[in-house]
């Protein structure tokens, strides 16, 4: 299923980003987002369906990007919430991404 929707970090923001596409299936996950002017972009796969972990990148996935998420549904919406880190950099933190069956554009009225 293709979707979009939005990207937080816990970085000590308000900040969010939005995701340009994201396909979600039991096994794989693949999502494009822009952060700050730059494309980002993961992939990532799972033996269960819940816990995926992969590797991510701007605008490609790099190696020492690393990742692992949760994936939550319901009604159709994906929630999918983990933590990443970058071993060049050594930057790490918490982020989730909001991917509505609607494409968000629920919470784009009530703004």
């Amino acid at each position: 299923m293709k979707l979009n929707g939005k990207v937080f970090t816990r970085e000590g923001t308000d900040e969010d980003f939005d995701v340009k596409e994201a396909i979600v299936t039991a096994r794989r996950i693949s999502v494009d987002w822009e952060e700050r002017g730059k494309l980002g972009h993961l992939e990532a796969e799972s033996a269960d369906g819940i816990s995926f972990r992969g590797h991510y990148g701007y605008p490609v996935p790099r190696r020492d990007y690393f990742f692992r998420m949760r994936l939550f549904r319901a009604k159709g919406e994906f929630l999918l919430l983990g933590t990443y880190s970058e071993r060049d950099t050594g930057s790490e933190g918490m982020w989730f991404f909001q991917l509505p069956h609607d494409g968000g554009k629920k919470n784009a009225k009530r703004k």
